[in-house]
């Protein structure tokens, strides 16, 4: 079978963005579907040979079909067989999709498959340091830099602050590292990866706060792109630039680019994606005809088959909706995200379209109507764990001075309740958590307000199996024997589970997850209902 850099100088054609080529390799992946891509059907013969198979992912992608550019991929990997530089790149690449487009993916298959780590930060900034690419240059630029977008994701989730500072200097040198590689690759291939490789860079920086040498980095992509033709490229590049450029003008110029390019390529994601922005900026500025370009962006997105996305800006829209003083369209366009985000994998969506739902309401003055959800929002989602959320709620309600005075209202606007706990019952904590590493250790708390002690539960977890699972087969809700109860999350992540979340309602005290590496700082303490509280620890 051909090489990894012979496969990938397929793809230049599809990089300088030769639309029929492109169309040519990504129909036998598309199914026939209404609008815009009806033109697309699934053929019975020719089949894209193994040779372009790379190029195929690349069509598709810059078509706007991200989860279909993953199965060239998938093919792929079938197809090298013994050949380990072609899998691994054709993993990487699916990996690096997976997380800039927030494809619901299982990553543990590609980590396991490409020997990277994503627990073991010092393994993984070892590989930077140890893999010099002579040999394959390519595929060590596209592990470098899947293993940076792991360490820039798994920093999201990191409650020690030490150890968020730790991934996110990982996945510097790991950008770095990949922009380093692709400088090793010859002519107009490599200086496409070079630019590739800066402008994930500069996302990072960007969103990060390093703006001064954001902007720079992402200037020397757009300046290859640039010169170099490569459409794709320049989208993403006005895109990035759009969101974090500060004058509105700059702003919308570069917004229009991306549409422009978007649409030259029938890219449906592309053109919704820059108009979402566009429209976002328009109502920053107190431009009305922002909500219609929202509407706009979210009716692509459903024609694409997007629905989830779909409903996030149609939601976008309706709390612009409810802040220009629109009640019965803010109502209308939340009812419609709602009934869509309900089922969202992500936690925060349902409570966002309800809390949106719940401003259009109080502008309506529909009081018993906004007295209900309110309560259902309160009872059945931890707001205060998601700061948009909580955000949304408590703007509508200071629209409505009489809401304040409901129980439920107060208690959720209420002045922080501090809850206290002994440095004896920390240090307790943190060595068991540390002797039961990697499986997860749990005790019950005592104390209300001010924990004094803990009681370990010596058959909690055996094995990474969630401690919480064995306390719901320990206890009915009648004979729960603590106030609280402490876990540890070996992961390094402090939130709070689903099964988490279940079992706090039943103890009247607060809960703690203290997460790896077991220090002070990567302890937090929830309510009964899942919000997070301030807990301070006293001597």
């Amino acid at each position: 079978m051909t090489g990894p850099m012979e496969m990938d100088r397929e793809c230049m054609r599809v990089r300088k963005g030769d639309r029929d080529h492109m169309l040519s390799l990504a129909s036998p992946f598309l199914v026939r579907r209404r609008g815009f891509l009806s033109r697309f059907v699934r053929r019975e013969s020719g089949e894209v040979g193994s040779l372009h198979l790379l190029a195929a992912s690349e069509a598709l992608y810059g078509l706007g079909e991200y989860r279909k550019a993953m199965e060239p991929l998938e093919h792929l990997t079938r197809k090298a067989g013994r050949d380990h530089n072609l899998k691994d790149l054709a993993v990487s690449r699916a990996g690096q999709i997976a997380l800039k487009k927030a494809i619901p993916l299982d990553l543990g298959p590609i980590i396991s498959e490409l020997g990277l780590s994503r627990g073991d930060l010092q393994s993984a900034v070892a590989r930077f340091r140890t893999s010099r690419g002579k040999k394959r240059p390519l595929v060590e630029m596209d592990i470098s830099l899947l293993q940076a977008m792991l360490l820039h994701d798994r920093a999201g989730y990191m409650e020690s602050e030490k150890l968020v500072t730790l991934h996110l200097r990982g996945a510097l040198e790991g950008f770095e590292k990949s922009v380093a590689l692709a400088g090793q690759i010859d002519g107009e291939q490599g200086e496409y990866h070079q630019a590739r490789c800066l402008l994930e860079l500069s996302d990072f920086l960007l969103s990060s706060g390093e703006f001064e040498r954001g902007f720079r980095e992402l200037d020397r992509c757009m300046e290859i792109a640039r010169r170099l033709n490569f459409p794709v490229l320049i989208m993403e590049s006005c895109m990035i630039g759009g969101t974090f450029v500060e004058d509105g003008d700059e702003a919308g110029s570069l917004l229009k680019e991306a549409e422009k390019i978007a649409r030259s390529l029938d890219n449906i994601r592309g053109i919704a994606g820059a108009g979402a922005l566009l429209g976002s900026r328009e109502c920053l500025e107190g431009k009305e005809e922002g909500i219609d370009r929202l509407v706009h962006s979210a009716g692509l997105l459903a024609e694409a088959g997007d629905r989830m996305e779909a409903a996030k800006t149609k939601l976008l829209a309706a709390l612009w909706c409810a802040r220009s003083g629109y009640p019965e369209r803010t109502i209308e366009l939340a009812e419609e995200a709602y009934g869509t985000l309900k089922n969202s994998h992500e936690r925060e969506m349902p409570p966002r379209a309800l809390s949106v739902l719940l401003y259009g309401l109080v502008l309506a003055d529909r009081r018993k109507k906004v007295k209900k959800l309110l309560m259902d929002i309160i009872t059945n989602y931890p707001v205060k764990q998601f700061p948009e959320t909580f955000s949304i709620l408590k703007e509508a309600v200071d629209h409505a001075p009489w809401l304040r005075e409901e129980r439920g209202t107060r208690e959720l606007f209420a002045d922080e309740i501090i809850y206290t706990i002994s440095r004896d019952a920390v240090e307790e904590i943190k060595i068991r958590a540390r002797e039961a590493y990697p499986n997860e250790f749990g005790a019950m708390l005592r104390g209300i307000r001010h924990i004094t002690h803990i009681e370990p539960i010596m058959e909690g977890a055996s094995n990474r199996s969630s401690f919480m699972f064995s306390i719901f087969s320990r206890f009915t809700q009648r004979s729960v024997p603590g106030e609280g109860v402490v876990h540890s999350h070996p992961s390094g992540s402090a939130r709070p589970s689903r099964a988490d979340l279940s079992l706090f309602g039943r103890f009247p005290g607060i809960n703690i997850i203290i997460a790896y590496p077991f220090e002070d700082d990567s302890m937090a303490a929830y309510d009964r209902m899942g919000n997070r509280v301030k807990l301070e620890i006293k001597n």
